[in-house]
């Protein structure tokens, strides 16, 4: 792995794993009677991805969605905590994580996430690691395709046509027809024709349901919030972030 490439790191990933490893119990608290036990957790789980992936330069990213997942008081502790430490991150309250990400996509070689939307900003200079639950990939590589068997701008196509319990097709389906009609406007607007009743049947009368899912997991392009500018995104270990670490009890 080539360590100075810059990751951007979907907080999702992170606050997700506190919420399901620790349920709200408050297992470390500060001198002050303050509870980080989530604020432990995240760092945790960051140092492991550091890590694993010999990551030297990093920005984590907060988004509207991700934030859902960690309540004001644990997610405010977590900030606090990243800035003590010098971790760099970008926070907005109302871009997803994805929207931020696809501002920053040029500026960055790597996107680690769970949300295979993401796979739509592949490119011959930007990649996608996937990560299954708690497991980090130990290869990847960049590629004209995602790893879904599609080109980048069919992601949300896919994901609109083969996601979630009540999508019509099933995966390998999905990219089956985008293969013949490259996009879903042209599958949908030729239904009759589609080789299968059956997928004929799923997928008419979903017409307007499946073209507004597409557009949900579409990155907007005209989409932009200023964000402060991050000058350095260096995530090492210094004698000062090990410090703080010590003086919080990690």
């Amino acid at each position: 792995m080539v360590t100075d490439d810059l990751f951007l790191i979907d907080s999702t990933i992170l606050l997700k794993a506190c919420e399901t490893s620790f349920l709200g119990s408050k297992l470390l608290l500060a001198p002050d009677g303050r509870d980080q036990t989530q604020t432990f957790g995240f760092i945790r789980d960051l140092f492991r991805i550091r890590n694993k992936l010999s990551i030297r330069r990093a920005i984590i990213i907060f988004g509207q969605d991700s934030m859902s997942f960690s309540s004001d008081d644990a997610l405010s502790d977590i900030l606090a905590f990243l800035n003590e430490i010098k971790v760099p991150f970008i926070r907005d309250n109302i871009a997803k994580v994805g929207e931020i990400c696809f501002q920053l996509a040029s500026s960055a070689r790597w996107i680690l996430t769970e949300n295979r939307a993401m796979t739509q900003l592949v490119s011959d200079g930007l990649g996608v690691i996937l990560m299954d639950g708690s497991r980090i990939p130990d290869s990847f590589t960049i590629t004209e395709k995602t790893n879904l068997g599609i080109i980048p701008d069919q992601v949300p196509a896919l994901m609109a046509l083969s996601d979630g319990k009540d999508a019509p097709l099933k995966h390998h389906k999905a990219v089956r027809l985008l293969e013949i009609y490259s996009s879903l406007d042209a599958l949908l607007s030729d239904c009759t024709s589609v080789p299968s009743s059956d997928w004929k049947r799923k997928l008419a009368p979903k017409e307007n349901l499946l073209l507004k899912k597409e557009i949900e997991y579409r990155f907007r392009s005209d989409f932009r919030v200023a964000f402060p500018p991050v000058v350095d995104t260096l995530f090492e270990n210094t004698a000062e972030s090990v410090n703080v670490l010590q003086h919080r009890g990690f």
